[in-house]
């Protein structure tokens, strides 16, 4: 039976060896050996069980010691093991052992004897291949009892949050049902209990159902706070994300044509917005990464621009402007990070927000103009930020 949980970082310390998973066997079982007769050397630094025993955990890692999975491009069918004890992250590892960090991650994890081990990880392999990112470890719940292996087997970097209202599902009782009984990753136990939502509603009725529980839990202060943030966070939920596109392009459909300014960006496109919503208090409407947009829609394979941006609306006040990545070679004719749309002129209320948002903007900018003023306006500066956008900010007439 599959259990899904997550695991926060953590140490392994232990003895450690390389070779081919051909004779696995003859090349692990001398580090168990060494783990136990040395186990007197780290036993008062690891991690023990509430019998005050230690959490004993076979660990794997690729040759490079980057959790990949054995067999992918670029690497053979061998690796690493390490025969350990669990450990908190900032404890050193004593002369002559060696010591793992394993990072946050969301696990599939399933009991068995070791005979059935092989078998259910290459059962789990072939029906979740694609799912898994790395290496799995094998943990042994009971001291002393060679015969209960729990195999953690990772789906997730960090934790999985429900795809429809955001709830971080940490353990196996968080995670929803299909139909069928099986667990479902996509959905949390509360809005996907059966196989189906309960009910219909929309992004905004979800929104208003999530914010009390998130200034409950002390995610933030306020309402406010709260409502503004899973405004920008829930467009990017699964749940979400069809509808929420086809509500936008209904609303266009009633008002074009449009003049929307874009900025095309080199990879800067998440840094980018976070500047601007510092410095205009803007909102990002939407935003989808490549990761995410469907294949059919672009033509590159470089899969190292997958957190690029592929589309996103920021919101400046009640104007739109595109921000998006390159990945396809637009820019290929440009030198350095200098976007193809460079000219945006913002218009604020009051002298001190003009003057916020220069402090924010001019940090690594180049300033084109300095502040000045004039019968035309009493603010008024340009800046090139330091991804090559060029922006007027001023503040009206005196």
């Amino acid at each position: 039976m599959i259990k899904y949980l997550f695991k926060d970082t953590f140490a392994v310390i232990g003895k450690v060896g390389q070779g081919s998973v051909d004779n696995f066997e003859e090349w692990i079982n001398p580090l168990w050996a060494s783990l136990e007769s040395g186990l007197s050397e780290i036993e008062g630094i690891v991690r023990k069980n509430d019998d005050g025993n230690p959490l004993i955990w076979g660990a794997l890692n690729d040759s490079s010691e980057s959790y990949k999975r054995w067999g992918e491009p670029g690497f053979d069918n061998s690796g690493k093991y390490m025969a350990a004890c669990e450990a908190d992250v900032d404890t050193p590892a004593p002369d002559g052992w060696v010591k793992w960090i394993i990072p946050a991650q969301t696990y599939m994890v399933v009991r068995s004897t070791p005979a059935e081990s092989e078998k259910i990880y290459t059962d789990i392999t072939e029906k979740f291949g694609s799912k898994i990112i790395g290496v799995g470890h094998a943990f042994f719940p009971e001291y002393d009892n060679e015969d209960l292996i729990d195999t953690y087997i990772p789906i997730a970097n960090g934790m999985m949050h429900c795809q429809s209202c955001g709830m971080p599902m940490t353990d196996d009782s968080h995670f929803g049902n299909n139909a069928d009984g099986e667990k479902n990753e996509d959905y949390c136990c509360y809005c996907y209990p059966d196989g189906a939502f309960p009910g219909e509603c929309t992004m905004e009725e979800m929104i208003e159902i999530c914010v009390p529980v998130i200034v409950e839990n002390g995610v933030c202060p306020n309402s406010e706070s709260a409502r503004k943030m899973l405004t920008e966070f829930f467009p990017t939920l699964k749940r979400w994300k069809k509808q929420n596109i086809e509500k936008l392009q209904a609303a266009r459909q009633e008002s074009y044509p449009l003049v929307v300014p874009r900025i095309l960006l080199n990879g800067q496109s998440n840094e980018a917005l976070e500047l601007y919503q510092k410095a205009f208090g803007a909102i990002v409407k939407e935003k989808i990464l490549f990761a995410d947009a469907d294949p059919a829609d672009f033509q590159y394979a470089d899969k190292s621009k997958d957190g690029f941006v592929y589309y996103s609306e920021l919101m400046v006040g009640n104007h739109m402007i595109m921000v998006t990545d390159d990945a396809g070679g637009l820019l290929s004719g440009h030198s350095g990070t200098r976007p193809s749309f460079t000219g945006l002129c913002v218009s604020f209320d009051c002298e001190e927000k003009a003057r916020a948002a220069y402090d924010i903007l001019s940090v690594g900018a180049e300033i084109l103009e300095p502040i000045t003023s004039s019968s035309f306006y009493t603010f008024y500066t340009t800046v090139e930020d330091k991804f090559g956008v060029v922006w007027d900010l001023y503040y009206g007439a005196p």
